[in-house]
């Protein structure tokens, strides 16, 4: 599957279609200031976007998901380097875990 869509759309499709999957983000090519960088539920990354960076869900973005590849790029940062890396959740932290980093997070914790 390849899908070019503004990030939030792709998002939300791979949500739809993998509603367990989780993502790892590379700080540096989305320009986030973060120290939680992997096991993100899609949910979990939208909210967070749409309240630390709400431009970025706007941005152009690839979504590949086949045999070799499950990543996301902004077409407008990299096509070479992914922005995230998508993973089956058996992979990564427990929802719990996730859910406390961001009530860590000072920003996320008081809304």
């Amino acid at each position: 599957m390849h899908l070019n869509e503004l990030l939030k759309l792709c998002l939300l499709a791979l949500q739809s279609r993998c509603p367990t999957c989780r993502v790892d983000i590379n700080a540096d090519i989305l320009e986030l200031q973060t120290p939680y960088k992997k096991g993100w539920t899609v949910s979990e990354l939208l909210e967070f976007l749409a309240y630390t960076s709400p431009d970025l869900l706007q941005a152009p973005a690839h979504l590949v998901l086949n045999a070799q590849e499950e990543s996301i790029y902004l077409v407008d940062r990299s096509e070479i380097t992914p922005a995230m890396w998508i993973y089956d959740n058996q992979e990564f932290l427990p929802d719990s875990q996730v859910k406390d980093n961001l009530a860590q997070m000072p920003e996320m914790s008081e809304r």
